[in-house]
């Protein structure tokens, strides 16, 4: 997937710019929220009721130079959490836009019952667009960006190929290839299927994967 150019469904509901047929500057898609336009139906006097129609529908036209786009939040993140680890220079942008500092833009990506378990500037993500996460996938924290940070899967599979290839089939049809860590021959034999892994950033676009959340870090690049 190159881009990401419309995803409409019946979730929440985030309007984005992008000019024309090619990717918008970051400035240009700042996301808006659709639920002032919505909230009109709720006026009761007519005369009141086309105001905010009026309005509102003023406020998301801009200047006209735009197209204007709807997304699914919950599609988005599945595409994001399918994604993870590949490199889709157009993704980051729009997921930048609609989760980056998600609390000052109104949306859910905070919960109690996420504890991040990385850099301090990173964000739990376990909010309303959260709840419809497979349970063989789930984001756990995000940065400060937007960005995926943290993510658990759930392993099918370790398997050694040749000498010292050794690759995690993940349950959602990821593969991670460990390329570095202690021992990691032995990984076939100690890691049993339904294991959780999870996967966080490290530094200069490297990935670090922990079986369980715990343990020694291995570092890890994705394959497929």
């Amino acid at each position: 997937m190159s881009r990401l150019s419309a995803l409409i469904s019946a979730g929440t509901l985030i309007a984005a710019w992008s000019a024309g047929a090619g990717v918008a500057p970051a400035a240009a898609q700042e996301p808006v929220r659709l639920d002032p336009l919505l909230a009109c139906r709720e006026i009761d006097d007519a005369q009141a009721r086309l105001a905010c129609f009026d309005r509102e529908a003023a406020a998301l036209a801009g200047d006209g130079g735009a197209e204007l786009v709807v997304v699914d939040v919950a599609e988005v993140e599945a595409v994001e959490r399918d994604s993870f680890g590949l490199e889709l220079p157009s993704l980051p942008r729009l997921s930048m836009s609609i989760f980056g500092v998600g609390a000052e833009r109104g949306l859910e990506v905070a919960g109690a019952d996420a504890e991040p378990d990385g850099d301090a500037d990173s964000t739990p993500a376990r909010g309303a667009a959260a709840e419809a996460e497979p349970a063989d996938a789930r984001v756990i924290a995000r940065t400060e960006d937007g960005q995926i940070d943290q993510i658990a899967l759930v392993v099918e599979e370790v398997r050694v190929r040749g000498y010292d290839t050794v690759l995690v089939d993940m349950a959602n049809g990821q593969v991670w290839e460990v390329i570095e860590g202690r021992n990691i021959r032995r990984l076939e034999r100690r890691v049993r299927p339904g294991t959780e892994a999870v996967i966080r950033r490290g530094a200069l676009g490297s990935y670090l994967l922990q079986f369980e959340g715990q343990g020694p870090a291995y570092r890890v690049i994705r394959r497929d």
